[in-house]
């Protein structure tokens, strides 16, 4: 069942505020799925780096977590990356690169800053494609 970027993210970062409440030890969540996502620009990206900034943006400030989305087949939408990362110093770290995340998300042109970050997750054609995967670690 496909979802919207946000459900899956209130999803996952309830999950995280449980294990604060339980003050559990660092943990890894593992998932995989697809995202529903519907573009309004004409940028370079996909439905992994859309979420990966969606999770960024909530996640801004955050230094316990590490968000990480990606393709299974090693591509994202038109771009050459398979997903991207972010943690809770990306949006600003993209703000001192002069770019906005909300206009980059809004125009769908996610690829641009995380390449411009870095924080690309390229594999190449794995010859596989069963659904995207992602992996939220809380330190």
């Amino acid at each position: 069942m496909e979802e919207s970027s946000d459900a899956f993210l209130d999803r996952l970062l309830k999950a995280r505020e449980d294990w604060i409440k339980r003050q559990a030890p660092p943990r890894c969540l593992l998932a995989a799925g697809e995202v529903r996502v519907k573009p309004q620009g004409r940028g370079k990206g996909g439905r992994a780096q859309d979420l990966v900034l969606a999770a960024a943006l909530r996640l801004e400030g955050n230094q316990r977590s590490l968000f990480l989305a990606a393709g299974s087949d090693g591509k994202d939408g038109n771009s050459p990356a398979a997903g991207a990362f972010c943690d809770g110093r990306t949006v600003s770290r993209a703000h001192l690169r002069g770019m906005d995340p909300l206009k980059v998300r809004a125009s769908a042109n996610t690829h641009r800053l995380f390449r411009a970050l870095g924080d690309c997750v390229v594999t190449g054609p794995t010859g596989n494609n069963l659904r995207d995967l992602y992996l939220m670690i809380d330190r």
